[in-house]
């Protein structure tokens, strides 16, 4: 791996690849971005030998959030358990 060219960070001063901002445009690090990574929930809809396995991109897979909320409330989903939630801060579960 080459070594990268780093330049202070316009919010934290803390170093960060100078191509960043070049091919980016970003002035910030990854650290001070205000945008979080997406994630994908796997459901599987329908019932008996009409089942199907869909992918819902969300921002987070939260129980706690909206998107979590709305996707266990929806009829039409018929989301069945059990559902596992692995939390990617902690991997010790």
């Amino acid at each position: 791996m080459k070594n990268l060219k780093m330049i202070p960070c316009k919010v934290c001063k803390q170093d960060m690849p100078e191509l960043r901002k070049i091919k980016f445009g970003y002035d910030f690090c990854i650290q001070c971005s205000e945008i979080k990574p997406k994630q994908g929930v796997s459901i599987q809809l329908g019932e008996g030998d009409h089942t199907y396995t869909e992918t819902i991109i969300v921002d987070s897979i939260n129980p706690t959030d909206d998107n979590w909320d709305r996707l266990i409330e929806e009829d039409d989903n018929n989301l069945y358990g059990p559902i596992n939630i692995v939390d990617p801060e902690n991997e010790e579960e």
